[in-house]
């Protein structure tokens, strides 16, 4: 018996020991859940997010150019929701690739569900995170103005008119006990 499609990208994404029990469950489960405006979120993401995070003797930050498999495994695994954030540095990696999907026919934009974050804090001095897509509230004197370029620049680098969920990264520096 093959392994379904979709279980094969999961075995690729987690490690080993949790895909084998999140597969036991996975085809059991709802995929959504409604959210209060009627919108059917999906249980299920595929994160964009890759890099470094905990070996000290290595480059310590986001390696986009690692998602170009990723993302394509997720959807030729039938994982179409999307988990992205414009400090991840991979909407252009998630665009293209979607862009191709769309222009062959694959797919279109209502088959994918795309989840963005904006409002990334500065980065903590040991990890290296674009400052230019970063920022502290407190230091930036429009924050709504700034929250509305980075969407606007999400949009751009995703390749797409609008995404299905929009959410802050955080809420306040990284320093700040409250955030």
């Amino acid at each position: 018996r093959s392994t379904p499609p979709l279980l094969l990208s999961f075995l690729f994404l987690f490690p080993v020991r949790f895909s084998i029990c999140f597969s036991c469950t996975l085809f059991s489960m709802s995929t959504t859940t409604t959210l209060n405006n009627g919108v059917a979120l999906p249980l299920v993401h595929s994160g964009t997010a890759f890099g470094n995070w905990t070996d000290p003797s290595s480059y310590s930050g986001f390696t986009p150019e690692d998602a170009w498999r990723s993302v394509s495994l997720a959807l030729d695994g039938g994982l179409t929701s999307l988990d992205c954030a414009y400090a991840y540095g991979t909407h252009r990696v998630v665009g293209a690739t979607l862009g191709s999907r769309f222009a062959s026919g694959a797919l279109t934009r209502q088959d994918v569900f795309l989840t963005t974050k904006v409002a990334h804090p500065d980065a903590p001095p040991h990890l290296y995170i674009d400052p230019t897509v970063t920022f502290n509230p407190s230091d930036v004197s429009d924050v709504r103005q700034r929250v509305l370029d980075d969407y606007q620049r999400s949009l751009t680098d995703l390749g797409v008119g609008f995404v299905d969920l929009l959410l802050l990264h955080w809420p306040g520096s990284f320093t700040e006990k409250d955030a």
